[in-house]
């Protein structure tokens, strides 16, 4: 995963915002060579910048701020003989930062019965230091149209890979590799079933970026851990323009954007 150096966002953000971007980095207690970073925010008002910073590590470092013994990496640190459901290779990104918005995405490597990398998205209203929602983002029938347009995207582009899997196998005919046939039969499996049964009806456990000119969604993939390497698709990534999108847009949202 990409690591985000401090000094990319300490100087343009400076003149349009009213948080910076910094980074607390510490050394893994047990494993000297490995080393933690996270973003911190900074800005004038302590009470903005302590809301998202609580949140922050409160969500993804399962940590209260006000309850750290050592460090803000204590509970998901592995340790000798804790080693899952905790994080490593943390990294970060600056999304937008402006006046009025501050969208940030965080990337870890998380272990239980695998270990796997994921990424997560949080949008802050630097007026108030709260965490804002997609729904709150959308009038009513702005929501069912962006579901509907996400929904549109996700059909074409799993038809599309169903169909070219169907058509690969049809001409290879007999002579098809037998891994290359279990290969894309399980493809077609697993996309037929997310056809089926994966399609979005609710917008509550969407993440998405509200960045400088676009709306970004991210939804996760089709696969699960055991089918993953006939995944092509991966992670579900929507990009809709504001300039196409603020008429849809509550007063709230609109707030936010208009500048």
């Amino acid at each position: 995963m990409r690591k985000i150096s401090l000094l990319v966002f300490l100087f343009p953000t400076l003149l349009h915002s009213q948080v910076t971007v910094k980074e607390i980095k510490e050394t893994h207690p047990l494993r000297k060579t490995e080393e933690y970073i996270f973003p911190i925010i900074k800005g004038k008002s302590g009470t903005v910048s302590n809301r998202i910073n609580n949140a922050l590590c409160s969500d993804f470092l399962d940590v209260d701020r006000n309850k750290i013994k050592k460090s803000i990496f204590e509970n998901i640190w592995p340790g000798e003989e804790n080693n899952f459901g905790l994080l490593s290779d943390i990294s970060y990104e600056v999304l937008q930062n402006s006046k009025r918005i501050l969208s940030i995405s965080i990337s870890a490597e998380g272990c239980g019965a695998y270990c796997e990398p994921f990424t997560r998205y949080y949008n802050f209203d630097l007026q108030t230091g709260k965490e804002f929602k997609l729904e709150e983002l959308l009038t009513p029938s702005g929501k069912k149209l962006l579901l509907e347009a996400m929904n549109k995207q996700k059909k074409e582009l799993l038809q599309q890979k169903i169909r070219s899997a169907k058509e690969l196998l049809s001409k290879k005919g007999s002579s098809v590799d037998k891994d290359d046939k279990e290969y894309y039969e399980e493809m077609i499996e697993v996309y037929s079933n997310c056809l089926k049964s994966q399609l979005y009806n609710s917008l509550e456990y969407i993440q998405f970026s509200l960045q400088e000119k676009t709306l970004v969604v991210f939804a996760d993939r089709c696969s699960a851990h055991v089918n993953r390497n006939v995944d092509e698709l991966g992670d579900f990534e929507y990009g809709f323009s504001l300039a196409n999108w603020k008429k849809h847009f509550s007063t709230y949202g609109l707030s936010l954007i208009t500048k």
